[in-house]
């Protein structure tokens, strides 16, 4: 952030201007001898994550807009609301974004934009044919689900209170067409080229150089598909059942609202094949979960005779339910790696010789 003074300078004094300017700087590294035709070939960075401005988006590139709109009815563990900083972390393709906070509030509002510039292999996959057909779908999906992760921040840690993961393809499959700007909602712009018209107006969705006013890109309105809808989010419940802590917000479903769009559009004949549905597969789990206790009955029996004093009717079921999504997962599902921290590690020398 800069605060600093612009002049300009003239010989009539009539037309001498004098302001207060304040915003970012962006400046571009020239080598001494570097001709201004020369391709100048940065080093490759990750876009500046919350703190991205609009002004800050290179022109002529495809971004993935996210709008973060509201969470509600979050599963707090605490009762106290003055501890409760809400923000929402947005994941994909490496990149996280994060929301501004609100707090003291289980239902927050955001109304905010994330920005993801879409990487592909080669810029081909949006000209050629054939490449938008075959090629730029597996591009697009290869980069992974969109993952909203809803957060409550203090000073010490961060406490995720819900997750969902958004398939890219969901976006066009369940979309519908809408006008929208990679600005806010309530910019608006005088400019003559702030219209409804389709977004390649200067060709290839390429923005003409030669006009000076560059905001108005970014308040320019495109026509594209938009994906709103208002999601489920998984994981609260549990975490207040874990800490033993459910009130009256578990009864209710933690949801959050957002909107997802590329801006400028994508190829109108992009196509995502959408998936089929398969079986449930808790209800295969539960199917071999009755023969695994069919067979147990036997050998319990068997076992009883043997001794006697065993416990009658014993059970080990090979399934259980996950309360993530109340599906039935077969046991050794549950078994994943751990950290553990410095505390329970392995003792080192000095503790060692301590202990001795």
């Amino acid at each position: 952030m800069i605060i600093g003074i612009v002049k300009k300078l003239t010989l009539d004094k009539s037309r001498f201007k004098q302001g207060e300017i304040v915003g970012n700087i962006k400046c571009f590294i020239n080598s001494y001898g570097m001709e201004e035709n020369d391709i100048n070939i940065q080093r490759p960075s990750q876009p500046l994550s919350d703190a991205t401005l609009v002004n800050q988006l290179i022109l002529n590139d495809h971004y993935l807009v996210i709008r973060v709109i509201k969470c509600e009815n979050l599963a707090i563990s605490s009762v106290d609301l003055n501890n409760v900083n809400i923000n929402v972390w947005v994941k994909w393709d490496g990149m996280v974004n994060k929301t501004d906070t609100v707090t003291k509030t289980t239902s927050p509002f955001f109304y905010q934009n994330l920005y993801y510039p879409i990487r592909l292999v080669d810029k081909k996959e949006l000209t050629n044919e054939h490449l938008i057909r075959n090629v730029l779908p597996i591009d697009l999906i290869s980069k992974g689900d969109i993952c909203f992760e809803v957060h409550n921040n203090n000073e010490i840690y961060s406490t995720i209170l819900g997750i969902f993961e958004l398939p890219f393809a969901d976006i066009f499959n369940y979309g519908t067409e809408d006008f929208r700007s990679l600005a806010e909602e309530n910019t608006k712009s005088t400019s003559q080229y702030n219209d409804y018209k389709d977004y390649n107006q200067f060709g290839s969705g390429r923005m003409d150089p030669s006009v000076d006013n560059y905001d108005d890109y970014y308040v320019k309105k495109y026509k594209t598909i938009v994906y709103k809808n208002t999601l489920e989010l998984m994981y609260s419940k549990v975490h207040l059942k874990a800490l033993n802590k459910e009130n009256i917000h578990t009864k209710k479903e933690s949801t959050i609202s957002v909107e997802a769009f590329v801006i400028p559009p994508l190829p109108e004949n992009l196509v995502f094949m959408k998936e089929e549905k398969v079986q449930n597969s808790s209800i295969i789990y539960k199917s071999m979960s009755k023969r695994w206790e069919k067979d147990f009955s036997k050998f319990n029996d068997t076992y009883n005779q043997w001794f006697p004093k065993a416990i009658k009717n014993r059970k080990f079921p090979c399934i259980s339910r996950n309360d993530f999504d109340n599906n039935y997962y077969p046991l050794c599902s549950f078994v994943t790696s751990i950290n553990l921290p410095a505390q329970v590690s392995t003792p080192g020398k000095d503790t060692a010789i301590n202990q001795r």
